[in-house]
């Protein structure tokens, strides 16, 4: 049996986790953000709760950002990288209508995020900003493409919660890109790999 997670090391006990691979039972981790929270202290006890330490409890990682491989390898975690991407047949679903919305953002409010909002909505204040934090709350994902294509402009943010200059992909730069909308984003290096860099600096 195999157990495929999308999680960080905070959800999970570590010795949960052994015992399911006691069990026989093979456990892989698609670590979206472990660029950036390869190790993570826990702000009450000091606990190193990152990527690494839940990496190290599964049988094989799989990152998103290459050079996070390397990393792993240091540390004797079987990883292998599989960059992000999207599908067009989400747009399948997609509810073909007008674009109501001036300016749209999905993602957790952190770091400069929230200096973001306030000068959107001080010159535009027919916007939404969703995720955890927003007062709009957390969008259902069977309801992301559908919300993007309501929008004039959906602007991300690469850079991560305590860096703007160190920036980690979003699924919202690939879901984005096939929208109606038009995506404004900052430039990442990773977007410049996997994509034409005309097209994104």
């Amino acid at each position: 049996d195999i157990m495929l997670f999308q999680a960080w090391g905070f959800l999970f006990e570590e010795t949960g986790l052994l015992e399911l691979r006691d069990m026989g039972i093979l456990l892989v981790n698609i670590a979206m953000d472990d660029r950036h929270t390869f190790h993570l202290a826990d702000s009450a006890t000091g606990k190193d709760i990152g990527s690494l330490v839940f990496g190290k409890c599964c049988d094989r990682v799989v990152t998103c950002a290459p050079e996070v491989t390397k990393w792993y390898g240091y540390h004797n975690v079987k990883s292998v990288y599989l960059p992000e991407g999207t599908t067009m047949n989400f747009l399948k679903e997609v509810d073909i209508q007008s674009n109501t919305l001036d300016v749209i953002f999905m993602g957790k409010k952190y770091g400069s995020r929230g200096k973001l909002f306030k000068k959107v909505d001080s010159c535009i204040p027919n916007n939404i900003f969703h995720g955890p934090g927003w007062p709009a709350g957390i969008l259902p994902a069977n309801e992301v493409i559908n919300f993007l294509n309501k929008s004039k402009i959906h602007i991300g943010v690469s850079g991560v919660g305590y860096s703007e200059k160190l920036t980690a992909l979003k699924m919202r730069d690939f879901d984005g890109l096939i929208a109606s909308s038009l995506y404004l984003t900052q430039f990442s290096p990773d977007l410049g790999t996997l994509l034409d860099r005309q097209f994104v600096q």
